[in-house]
């Protein structure tokens, strides 16, 4: 048997070659479930990392570094929500793309960066993490100054 794909062109014509029938949009349960499962995770997402940020900022005790990295892993979350949700939400209700390609070029950058500050701010903890279980006495302040003027314990041999 021949191998044939379905192909719609972003002229929205349809290659006539498919073996499935063409299904309109709002014959799709798709249409209906994604844009619903979406609204939620929206939801969801904001209000979860909202509070987390609105936490951050009032309480000063919440300041520390593994709270600044979660804080960060947050903020980009955010951004993924508001700029990439509703715009990929649409994507399974309506058949071609209707905000132009500035808007498509903005949401896939902002969502490229999300990406690149999560990677980040999980390998940054995740580093933080195992020093303070390797050397939990070598710390630096927060204002960067070291506690007895040594160097901590992963510099000691990054040097040597």
């Amino acid at each position: 048997m021949e191998e044939t794909t379905e192909f719609v062109d972003l002229n929205g014509t349809y290659d006539t070659n498919a073996s499935e029938p063409y299904q309109p949009y709002d014959e799709r349960p798709e249409t209906y479930i994604v844009p619903i499962l979406f609204a939620l995770i929206f939801v969801i997402g904001v209000v979860g990392n909202g509070t987390l940020v609105a936490v951050f900022v009032r309480h000063k005790a919440m300041r520390n570094v593994p709270n600044t990295y979660i804080l960060s892993l947050a903020l980009a979350d955010l951004l993924v929500i508001i700029t990439c949700v509703p715009f990929t939400s649409i994507v399974y209700t309506v058949e071609s793309w209707p905000w132009g390609p500035t808007v498509c070029r903005v949401s896939e950058a902002a969502k490229d960066v999300s990406i690149g500050v999560s990677v980040f701010t999980l390998t940054a903890l995740s580093a933080d993490r195992y020093f303070a279980i390797v050397d939990p006495l070598r710390k630096l302040h927060a204002t960067g100054e070291l506690e007895d003027n040594q160097l901590p314990y992963h510099h000691r041999y990054i040097s040597n």
